[in-house]
């Protein structure tokens, strides 16, 4: 009957509406979801870039000690073959004066030697 059709067709659309606001309800917290995601998804970008650019600065103090480093290993490489250049002068100077010594010691002995041969 058209009454009986007239009711399927209501109870039709009020389903048909009950739908439709449960999937605009489902569309919007997507929606939500989906911006709340990307907003997350930015923020683990920006913390990252933050880290990476923290990971260059300390990168960069790195290769700059290193470079320090290679320099303080290069001055000390210096010095100390200017040190051992100085024991070997010393130890030149001292077998000069172990010499001079010996030296000293016969020239005295030859001194006493002619004083007494003319005294």
């Amino acid at each position: 009957t058209l009454e009986g059709v007239a009711r399927d067709l209501e109870e039709e659309q009020a389903r048909s509406g009950h739908l439709e606001e449960q999937l605009s309800i489902a569309t919007e917290k997507a929606t939500q979801e989906g911006d709340e995601s990307r907003h997350t998804i930015e923020d683990l970008e920006r913390a990252l870039s933050a880290e990476t650019g923290a990971v260059r600065r300390l990168e960069a103090a790195v290769a700059e000690l290193e470079a320090e480093v290679a320099g303080k290993s290069s001055e000390l490489g210096m010095a100390l073959a200017r040190e051992a250049d100085v024991k070997e002068q010393l130890a030149g100077v001292a077998l000069e004066r172990t010499g001079i010594s010996a030296e000293r010691s016969r020239l005295e002995a030859l001194l006493q030697e002619s004083v007494r041969r003319s005294a």
